[in-house]
């Protein structure tokens, strides 16, 4: 049987709907620069119809992450897979999800997912005896999962959700020898804590008349935006100033700037639960200023710049040209984490912001 329109149609929707099962604890995938920059280049040469640069970034991306961490280089050859599905070259699709596949056996939630990804390439390949069995697969690590989440009621209810839909969909393809349509529902994603960073760009610009048309500019005068109370994910959150801002007249609020960046970011952990003037918790979100450089003695969210690129958000010290991660709290095994009992080059750190205040959950 020939792969019709449909069939192809349908396998790049389960493409773009299952890559966020990926994330099923509400993050999304942070890359780093040269990679993100690279994902951006190939969506603008695929929506301008220009194959040929889409292939040639996806040649680089393969070879920049030839020796990233297996989880890393595995969702980058994921992304890699769907816009080969997307230019419907499923040979190069299908080759990428072994890939990842393989990157990904010791991540049994990421393993399931690139195998439900496998068995819907070979359903419209007609290799059906491969696509139940990967899919049987991914049903079997998603009901381990099930029970290894015992303690975290959200995730079991996701993988609650998704199991029977899955069987549900296996039935479908065994009866119909079709791929079947994705259906939106409770198996999209979890609606559960976001750890992505949220951008905001505020800007406070002249008048316009409400009444009437009138004469009207967009210069920018010296406003800013103030705000005391935020809502994330429907629920009330105080804000508390960590820097002050200087304002005319002064304020308590926390003030967002005119043409600044900010992003927000959910703290997990301890270290920072005796930091001043406010105490950051596990379960808090900090209210960060987009920036590069930060003063002494600033609580910063930094990466560290090694081979995962992990980040923190920790008290900055700086002795000359020296930087210190000072945490703030009342754990002491974190204290004496060799990562905190050194200091860095300036070339070892990149600062991504400033926290500017922490969003505490209203009681």
């Amino acid at each position: 049987m020939a792969k019709d329109e449909d069939s192809i149609n349908t396998l790049k929707v389960w493409f773009k709907k299952t890559l966020l099962w990926l994330h099923v604890d509400g993050s999304t995938a942070v890359f780093q620069r040269p990679h993100q920059k690279l994902f951006n280049l190939m969506e603008n040469a695929y929506n301008a119809n220009q194959s040929n640069q889409v292939w040639r970034y996806v040649g680089e991306l393969e070879e920049l992450t030839q020796t990233a961490d297996p989880a890393y280089r595995g969702e980058v050859m994921l992304r890699c897979a769907k816009i080969s599905c997307d230019l419907e070259n499923l040979k190069e699709a299908l080759r990428f999800c072994n890939e990842a596949e393989i990157k990904f056996k010791t991540y049994p939630h990421l393993h399931a997912v690139v195998l439900w990804m496998i068995g819907c390439i070979h359903w419209v390949n007609n290799s059906h005896v491969k696509g139940i069995a990967n899919w049987q697969e991914t049903i079997q690590i998603f009901t381990n999962e099930q029970q290894n989440w015992s303690l975290v009621p959200e995730k079991v209810k996701w993988y609650t959700n998704v199991i029977p839909m899955l069987e549900n969909y296996l039935e479908q393809a065994m009866d119909s020898d079709t791929l079947p349509a994705y259906k939106e529902g409770l198996h999209e994603v979890y609606n559960g804590d976001p750890t992505a960073l949220k951008w905001v760009d505020c800007q406070i610009h002249d008048e316009v008349p409400a009444g009437g048309f009138g004469a009207v500019g967009f210069e920018q005068p010296e406003l800013n935006l103030e705000i005391s109370e935020v809502l994330i994910e429907g629920t009330p959150y105080k804000a508390y100033k960590i820097r002050e801002i200087e304002t005319d007249p002064p304020t308590d609020s926390v003030v967002i700037q005119q043409k600044r960046k900010y992003h927000t970011l959910r703290i997990k952990g301890d270290s920072m639960n005796r930091a001043t003037p406010v105490p950051i918790e596990h379960g808090d979100y900090v209210f960060v200023l987009a920036q590069t450089t930060a003063n002494n003695d600033e609580i910063v969210v930094v990466e560290i710049r090694d081979n995962d690129s992990r980040a923190t958000v920790k008290r900055l010290q700086r002795i000359g040209n020296r930087l210190i991660l000072i945490p703030e709290t009342s754990d002491e095994t974190i204290k004496n984490l060799p990562e905190f009992s050194r200091d860095y080059s300036e070339r070892e750190l990149s600062i991504v912001g400033v926290v500017e205040a922490v969003f505490k959950k209203k009681t």
